[in-house]
């Protein structure tokens, strides 16, 4: 990814409202930032293209995301 931001998604917390879930969809359309959140113990991932494939390659190996496996997780894409 061009912009080094970009290789830090955001993170929306646990269990966000829709008001704030809109706002970062927003945000994220408007500077191409990638952003997850988690729903019920469920990750999920918003951002451009390319970050949903980086996101899914990863998923396919197992590799690690910060402490955490990446593990399941939904990738909705901009």
């Amino acid at each position: 990814m061009e912009n080094e931001d970009r290789l830090y998604p955001a993170f929306a917390g646990r269990d966000p409202d829709e008001a704030l879930l809109a706002w970062m969809r927003e945000f994220s359309l408007k500077t191409d930032r990638p952003f997850f959140y988690e729903r019920s113990g469920e990750r999920f991932g918003f951002g451009p293209r390319e970050f949903q494939m980086e996101m899914l390659a990863k998923l396919d190996s197992g590799e690690r995301c910060g402490r955490r496996p990446v593990g399941k997780a939904h990738c909705l894409i901009a």
